[in-house]
């Protein structure tokens, strides 16, 4: 996993009207920056004023130069290193030294909240959760300007997607209800065929094969149980049929639900005789 060093972190920053940043060589490490108010900031030798909810991302060696002149600037930020960076953002195709504007910026100060309390009470495995965090933060930020970018070309397609996102995630959550085309269909405002083609079109499989697949995931996790028994199980994951339940659960993972019991049983008991290590 890459490793991040904080050096600062700032959250929810005011700073006076007129206060301004210029450093003409760059901080000398990255320095994420969300601005909630408007700035006027140099971006490749041009004056920009921003839109509340601006972002950037300075690489350490790039100048810095923010002027906030009618009124307190109020901003985010956090200074780190990282020699993982430079693959990370090729990777995600990530911007930098640049504004851009998130989609959904709301996670923003909820992770920078998180990364400052941390940084500062040092508990155990902190440098691992700020690793984890951040990690998890430039991925999901990447994700984000990726819809942003998508729904500024297709604002109708994004809010389809977005739309049947919400659908999927409703059903996967309460696997254990009777869903069926209709159902959701209707959650789509479409006619069930309309439906079935556009879930396949997005998710590359159809809502009945998600269903399924997700209903034997928590299938299996309810399996190690040793206090339920499969009808209990089945009943669980939505299946009234516990034959059919059984059926299903064989044709995807080659064995019965029992048989899968078994196993983890006799793992877990192979596991439990293992001497520790002196």
């Amino acid at each position: 996993m890459a490793h991040f060093t904080m050096h600062r972190i700032g959250f929810d920053v005011s700073d006076r009207q007129g206060f301004m940043i210029d450093r003409p060589k760059g901080s000398g490490d990255y320095l994420f920056l969300h601005f909630l108010s408007s700035v006027d900031i140099q971006q490749q030798h041009q004056l920009v004023t921003t839109e509340p909810n601006a972002c950037i991302l300075y690489t350490p060696d790039c100048p810095q130069w923010f002027h906030s002149p009618n009124h307190e600037l109020q901003h985010h930020w956090f200074h780190f290193t990282c020699d993982e960076m430079p693959r990370l953002l090729t990777q995600w195709e990530f911007p930098y030294n640049q504004i851009f504007y998130p989609f959904a910026p709301t996670f923003i100060a909820l992770f920078i909240n998180e990364l400052l309390t941390e940084h500062m009470r040092k508990d155990l495995h902190w440098q691992d959760a700020i690793d984890g965090l951040t990690l998890q933060f430039f991925a999901k930020l990447a994700r984000d300007l990726k819809t942003a970018r998508h729904t500024k070309a297709n604002p109708a397609q994004a809010a389809t997607l977005e739309k049947f996102k919400q659908i999927r995630a409703e059903m996967l959550r309460q696997v254990e209800l009777p869903w069926t085309i209709r159902d959701l269909a209707n959650m789509a405002g479409l006619s069930d065929s309309r439906f079935s083609v556009r879930y396949k079109e997005l998710f590359e499989t159809s809502a009945k094969e998600d269903l399924i697949r997700a209903r034997l995931e928590k299938a299996k996790h309810l399996l190690t149980n040793t206090a339920l028994t499969v009808k209990s199980v089945a009943e669980l994951v939505g299946y009234t049929n516990e034959f059919h339940f059984i059926r299903q659960f064989k044709e995807r993972t080659g064995c019965t639900p029992g048989q899968y019991a078994m196993r983890w049983l006799e793992v877990d008991a192979v596991q439990s005789q293992t001497p520790l290590p002196d």
